[in-house]
């Protein structure tokens, strides 16, 4: 009996070690998700400002645009209103696919916080794919409208190419004075299009960016337990 005893209290023993070395790694890995977290909720808050700028300067350039261009300064400064970007969605997933690769996920023993962190990047993945989409499409827009409205030569970031008078000429920007052009209207829907996207986009960084404050709130409360 008391050999009986004594091995139980053995095997008691080292399960309560070996649990506690599984709670130590969960509270490691809920605290790296955590950081994780903090950094994508700054990501999305800095693409919100982003996407909500562009909407707002699309609108400037639409209404702006059906005003006389003058000179080359005034649709040099028309142009450098729009940025035609086309950022993938960079979220910090490196701890949650470690876990994954490692068959790790279990060690999360809130089964309900386990699930809303597995959804959450099942979202991230949705979304990027849809952006990703989102871009290809606005891409293949602005490829046609570069063809027939030649104008980038008159970025910002293009001055250090392009230094000379001679360089430029009045029927590249010309045509931003005929609303009536197939220039002007490619460029009005290439615009709207861009448009829609940020708006897209800035649904999608909203939603996420709560999502990200409960589950942040979540990880907190089961850490402190």
């Amino acid at each position: 009996m008391l050999v009986v005893v004594g091995i139980l209290i053995a095997l008691s023993i080292n399960n309560w070690n070996e649990n506690k070395k599984m709670a130590k790694e969960e509270s490691k890995y809920l605290k790296r998700i955590y950081s994780d977290l903090e950094k994508d909720s700054i990501y999305f808050s800095r693409r919100l400002s982003e996407s909500n700028q562009e909407v707002e300067n699309y609108y400037t350039f639409i209404h702006e645009a059906y005003k006389d261009q003058k000179s080359k300064e005034e649709f040099t400064e028309l142009v450098n209103l729009t940025w035609f970007g086309s950022e993938q969605l960079s979220i910090h997933n490196s701890t949650f696919l470690e876990m994954i690769n490692a068959g790790k996920l279990d060690l999360i023993s809130n089964d309900s916080l386990k699930f809303t962190i597995n959804d959450l990047h099942r979202r991230y993945d949705a979304v990027g794919k849809h952006i990703q989409e989102f871009n290809q499409y606005t891409v293949g827009i602005l490829t046609e409208w570069v063809k027939v409205a030649p104008g980038t030569k008159y970025r910002d970031n293009k001055q250090h190419l392009f230094d000379e008078p001679y360089m430029f000429e009045s029927s590249d920007w010309k045509w931003i004075n005929n609303p009536r052009s197939q220039a002007f209207k490619m460029g009005e829907e290439t615009v709207a299009a861009y448009t829609a996207k940020h708006k897209v986009f800035i649904n999608y960084f909203d939603q996420l960016s709560d999502e990200i404050t409960v589950l942040r709130n979540s990880i907190r409360d089961e850490l402190d337990k």
